[in-house]
């Protein structure tokens, strides 16, 4: 796989006329340095993970939506690309449901605000599917269960939890010491409306 986001396409068939269909998000962008740390973070931690971050991004929402307008996406991407060039933290490496592996951001208040704007494509929810975060079988608290039901997200609101997957195993991950320090500045380099892929990987970015 790619080291960076460069799959590109303009969507589904016809998204003017029927609107987006499937697993799409936000994601922000780190700058190149950012990401080359990551990758370099899991290959030194997890060198046998099934999945190790090839296209590293912080996720600010994402769910298997239906009938999602490009004007509506249009609008809400306008918003998040304001905040490019701006800095966020990263700091503690932990494990989460048991099988994935991520780099936390700290969570500040600008980092909330744009995830609460990207969630706005919830709306659409296609409330008829599986969401990835059930199909992984992943362990969950259960406010992170009822966010997935309402939102499709496990992360969603005081749950947010920004952070770059370093890696990803069915047969669980762990850390030596339960979790790991690794302060570090990255800045965001760009925003991108997405079509997701397994584990939280970036299929497609989409032009619109």
């Amino acid at each position: 796989m790619p080291k960076s986001i460069i799959n590109k396409s303009s969507g589904n068939s016809n998204p003017e006329e029927t609107g987006f269909g499937g697993s799409y998000g936000f994601v922000i962008v780190p700058d190149a340095n950012t990401k080359t740390k990551t990758e370099n973070l899991a290959r030194e931690l997890f060198p046998k993970a099934e999945y190790q971050a090839t296209t590293p991004h912080v996720t600010l929402y994402q769910g298997r939506v239906a009938g999602l307008p490009p004007d509506e996406v249009r609008k809400i991407l306008n918003k998040l690309k304001g905040y490019s060039g701006e800095t966020l933290a990263l700091d503690l490496i932990d494990i989460y449901g048991g099988k994935f592996a991520f780099w936390n951001n700290e969570k500040n208040t600008n980092l909330s605000l744009v995830h609460t704007t990207a969630l706005e494509i919830a709306a659409y929810l296609d409330k008829n599917t599986i969401q990835r975060s059930v199909e992984e079988g992943l362990d969950m608290s259960p406010e992170e269960l009822e966010n997935v039901r309402k939102f499709g997200y496990p992360f969603v609101g005081e749950s947010y939890r920004p952070h770059l997957t370093l890696a990803y195993d069915g047969q669980g991950l762990t850390l030596p010491a339960g979790s790991l320090s690794r302060p570090w500045r990255m800045k965001i380099e760009d925003v991108l409306f997405v079509k997701m892929g397994k584990y939280g990987s970036v299929a497609e970015v989409i032009e619109i």
